[in-house]
Protein backbone atom coordinates (compact mmCIF):
# COMPACT_ATOMS: atom_id res chain seq x y z
CA UNK A 1 0.00 0.00 0.00
CA UNK A 2 1.15 3.20 -1.10
CA UNK A 3 0.38 6.79 0.75
CA UNK A 4 0.80 10.03 -1.33
CA UNK A 5 1.10 13.05 1.31
CA UNK A 6 1.38 16.30 -0.22
CA UNK A 7 3.89 19.20 1.03
CA UNK A 8 1.38 20.52 3.24
CA UNK A 9 0.56 17.57 5.50
CA UNK A 10 4.24 16.65 5.37
CA UNK A 11 4.88 19.92 7.29
CA UNK A 12 1.48 19.36 9.65
CA UNK A 13 2.80 15.70 10.54
CA UNK A 14 5.94 17.26 10.65
CA UNK A 15 4.86 19.92 13.51
CA UNK A 16 2.61 17.78 15.54
CA UNK A 17 5.09 15.13 16.14
CA UNK A 18 7.97 17.45 17.21
CA UNK A 19 4.91 19.57 19.77
CA UNK A 20 4.08 16.06 20.89
CA UNK A 21 7.67 15.28 21.81
CA UNK A 22 7.91 18.71 23.40
CA UNK A 23 5.14 18.04 25.39
CA UNK A 24 6.59 14.61 26.06
CA UNK A 25 9.92 15.89 27.01
CA UNK A 26 8.62 18.41 29.78
CA UNK A 27 6.25 16.40 31.66
CA UNK A 28 8.72 13.47 32.00
CA UNK A 29 11.06 15.86 33.35
CA UNK A 30 8.56 17.83 35.80
CA UNK A 31 9.03 20.94 34.04
CA UNK A 32 5.64 21.73 32.87
CA UNK A 33 2.33 20.00 32.63
CA UNK A 34 -0.33 19.79 30.41
CA UNK A 35 -3.73 18.49 30.95
CA UNK A 36 -7.59 19.20 29.21
CA UNK A 37 -7.90 21.13 32.35
CA UNK A 38 -4.98 23.38 33.18
CA UNK A 39 -1.26 24.00 32.40
CA UNK A 40 1.94 24.50 34.38
CA UNK A 41 5.15 26.19 33.19
CA UNK A 42 8.10 24.99 35.39
CA UNK A 43 5.88 23.02 37.35
CA UNK A 44 3.73 19.77 37.63
CA UNK A 45 1.20 20.71 39.85
CA UNK A 46 -0.23 24.08 38.32
CA UNK A 47 -3.03 24.44 41.56
CA UNK A 48 -5.28 26.49 38.61
CA UNK A 49 -6.14 26.74 35.03
CA UNK A 50 -2.56 27.97 34.58
CA UNK A 51 0.00 27.70 37.52
CA UNK A 52 3.82 29.27 36.68
CA UNK A 53 7.01 28.61 38.84
CA UNK A 54 9.16 31.55 38.54
CA UNK A 55 9.33 34.95 37.13
CA UNK A 56 6.92 36.00 33.82
CA UNK A 57 7.47 38.52 31.78
CA UNK A 58 4.89 39.98 29.79
CA UNK A 59 4.78 42.46 27.13
CA UNK A 60 1.28 43.46 26.77
CA UNK A 61 -2.28 44.02 28.74
CA UNK A 62 -2.82 41.23 31.69
CA UNK A 63 -6.32 41.26 32.45
CA UNK A 64 -7.82 39.22 35.21
CA UNK A 65 -11.38 39.50 37.29
CA UNK A 66 -9.30 39.76 40.20
CA UNK A 67 -5.31 39.36 41.25
CA UNK A 68 -4.54 37.97 44.73
CA UNK A 69 -0.68 38.48 46.26
CA UNK A 70 0.47 35.56 48.61
CA UNK A 71 4.31 36.43 48.68
CA UNK A 72 5.93 38.39 51.55
CA UNK A 73 8.00 40.33 49.67
CA UNK A 74 7.99 43.47 47.44
CA UNK A 75 5.87 44.17 44.80
CA UNK A 76 6.34 47.26 42.26
CA UNK A 77 4.06 48.68 39.31
CA UNK A 78 6.31 51.07 37.00
CA UNK A 79 3.47 52.84 35.77
CA UNK A 80 0.21 54.24 36.75
CA UNK A 81 -2.63 51.84 38.71
CA UNK A 82 -6.23 53.10 38.79
CA UNK A 83 -8.34 51.48 41.42
CA UNK A 84 -12.28 52.26 40.64
CA UNK A 85 -11.32 53.90 37.33
CA UNK A 86 -9.31 53.10 34.04
CA UNK A 87 -8.21 56.94 34.21
CA UNK A 88 -6.08 57.45 36.87
CA UNK A 89 -4.27 60.66 34.88
CA UNK A 90 -1.07 61.64 33.16
CA UNK A 91 0.93 62.25 36.01
CA UNK A 92 -0.53 60.46 38.49
CA UNK A 93 0.88 57.26 39.66
CA UNK A 94 -2.48 55.84 42.12
CA UNK A 95 -6.17 57.02 40.71
CA UNK A 96 -8.62 55.87 43.80
CA UNK A 97 -12.57 56.34 42.78
CA UNK A 98 -14.30 56.09 45.94
CA UNK A 99 -13.65 55.07 49.58
CA UNK A 100 -10.70 53.34 50.82
CA UNK A 101 -10.06 51.49 54.41
CA UNK A 102 -5.95 51.61 55.17
CA UNK A 103 -5.57 50.14 58.10
CA UNK A 104 -1.97 51.47 59.77
CA UNK A 105 0.77 53.72 58.64
CA UNK A 106 0.37 55.87 55.44
CA UNK A 107 3.78 57.42 54.65
CA UNK A 108 3.89 60.22 51.64
CA UNK A 109 6.66 61.25 50.78
CA UNK A 110 5.82 64.19 48.77
CA UNK A 111 2.40 66.42 48.73
CA UNK A 112 -1.01 65.02 50.13
CA UNK A 113 -3.76 66.74 47.90
CA UNK A 114 -7.36 66.03 49.11
CA UNK A 115 -10.70 68.00 49.26
CA UNK A 116 -11.19 67.59 53.14
CA UNK A 117 -9.38 65.59 56.20
CA UNK A 118 -11.45 63.42 58.55
CA UNK A 119 -9.68 63.06 61.76
CA UNK A 120 -12.36 60.10 63.92
CA UNK A 121 -10.07 59.00 66.85
CA UNK A 122 -11.14 60.52 70.24
CA UNK A 123 -7.39 59.31 71.70
CA UNK A 124 -4.93 59.89 68.95
CA UNK A 125 -2.80 62.91 68.18
CA UNK A 126 -2.44 64.24 65.43
CA UNK A 127 1.13 66.21 64.42
CA UNK A 128 2.22 68.56 61.80
CA UNK A 129 5.80 68.24 61.15
CA UNK A 130 6.27 71.71 60.01
CA UNK A 131 4.39 74.38 58.95
CA UNK A 132 0.30 74.20 58.45
CA UNK A 133 -1.64 76.65 56.79
CA UNK A 134 -5.76 77.04 56.47
CA UNK A 135 -7.11 78.71 53.40
CA UNK A 136 -3.94 80.60 52.72
CA UNK A 137 -4.55 83.29 55.86
CA UNK A 138 -7.15 82.31 57.77
CA UNK A 139 -4.45 79.93 60.05
CA UNK A 140 -1.03 79.86 59.88
CA UNK A 141 1.49 78.49 62.08
CA UNK A 142 4.72 79.63 60.81
CA UNK A 143 7.27 76.92 62.16
CA UNK A 144 10.03 78.51 61.18
CA UNK A 145 9.15 81.17 64.00
CA UNK A 146 7.38 79.37 66.37
CA UNK A 147 4.17 81.74 65.42
CA UNK A 148 0.80 81.54 64.68
CA UNK A 149 -0.97 83.98 62.50
CA UNK A 150 -4.32 84.85 62.85
CA UNK A 151 -6.53 86.60 59.23
CA UNK A 152 -2.53 86.95 58.11
CA UNK A 153 0.01 84.90 56.49
CA UNK A 154 3.00 86.73 57.84
CA UNK A 155 3.88 87.62 61.33
CA UNK A 156 4.40 91.47 61.87
CA UNK A 157 8.14 92.24 63.04
CA UNK A 158 8.56 94.83 66.09
CA UNK A 159 11.26 97.89 66.12
CA UNK A 160 12.71 96.19 68.87
CA UNK A 161 12.64 92.95 67.36
CA UNK A 162 10.72 91.58 69.56
CA UNK A 163 9.42 87.70 68.57
CA UNK A 164 5.70 87.84 67.66
CA UNK A 165 4.23 84.43 68.51
CA UNK A 166 0.70 85.59 67.51
CA UNK A 167 -0.53 87.84 65.00
CA UNK A 168 -4.30 88.67 64.03
CA UNK A 169 -4.86 90.35 61.32
CA UNK A 170 -3.14 92.46 58.64
CA UNK A 171 -2.97 95.75 56.40
CA UNK A 172 -6.18 97.86 56.91
CA UNK A 173 -9.07 95.30 57.63
CA UNK A 174 -10.45 95.55 60.97
CA UNK A 175 -9.59 93.02 63.33
CA UNK A 176 -11.73 91.83 66.66
CA UNK A 177 -10.04 89.52 69.21
CA UNK A 178 -13.07 87.75 71.84
CA UNK A 179 -12.08 86.03 74.41
CA UNK A 180 -15.33 84.48 75.99
CA UNK A 181 -15.88 82.89 79.66
CA UNK A 182 -18.28 81.52 81.61
CA UNK A 183 -21.24 83.70 82.18
CA UNK A 184 -20.59 84.50 85.85
CA UNK A 185 -16.95 84.86 85.51
CA UNK A 186 -16.34 86.21 82.38
CA UNK A 187 -12.29 85.46 81.69
CA UNK A 188 -9.45 87.10 81.29
CA UNK A 189 -5.58 87.58 79.97
CA UNK A 190 -2.59 86.13 81.42
CA UNK A 191 0.62 87.77 80.48
CA UNK A 192 4.17 86.65 82.10
CA UNK A 193 5.92 89.84 83.22
CA UNK A 194 9.47 90.60 82.40
CA UNK A 195 11.21 89.15 84.97
CA UNK A 196 10.13 85.60 83.46
CA UNK A 197 8.75 85.11 87.09
CA UNK A 198 5.86 86.43 87.64
CA UNK A 199 2.55 87.11 86.18
CA UNK A 200 -0.30 89.57 85.78
CA UNK A 201 -3.79 88.87 85.12
CA UNK A 202 -5.63 91.35 83.01
CA UNK A 203 -10.05 91.72 83.47
CA UNK A 204 -12.45 93.84 83.23
CA UNK A 205 -15.20 94.46 85.29
CA UNK A 206 -18.91 95.96 84.39
CA UNK A 207 -18.92 97.31 87.80
CA UNK A 208 -17.36 100.78 87.12
CA UNK A 209 -18.90 102.07 84.16
CA UNK A 210 -18.50 106.14 82.73
CA UNK A 211 -21.11 107.53 80.87
CA UNK A 212 -19.61 106.87 77.34
CA UNK A 213 -19.81 102.97 78.56
CA UNK A 214 -16.10 102.79 79.35
CA UNK A 215 -14.42 100.58 81.51
CA UNK A 216 -10.97 100.29 82.99
CA UNK A 217 -8.78 96.99 82.72
CA UNK A 218 -7.92 95.89 85.83
CA UNK A 219 -4.57 93.88 86.64
CA UNK A 220 -3.33 91.57 89.43
CA UNK A 221 -0.12 90.03 89.82
CA UNK A 222 -0.67 86.58 90.21
CA UNK A 223 0.99 83.39 90.29
CA UNK A 224 1.89 81.96 87.07
CA UNK A 225 -0.26 78.87 85.07
CA UNK A 226 1.55 75.89 85.73
CA UNK A 227 2.89 75.17 81.75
Amino acid sequence: MVFSFNKKQVLSVVASVMVSVFAVTLMASAVSYISDTSVGVATATPGAAMGVKGGGIFEGLVSADYYTSTSTGSSWLLGALGIGTTTPGAAIRLGVKGNSDLAGTVVVADVLEASYLIATSTTATSTVGFGLTVDTTSLVVDAGSNGVGVATSTLATTAAALNVTLGVGAGTASSTVYVGGGPTVGAEIILRTNNGIDCVSISASSLDVDADNSIALIGRLIECPTE
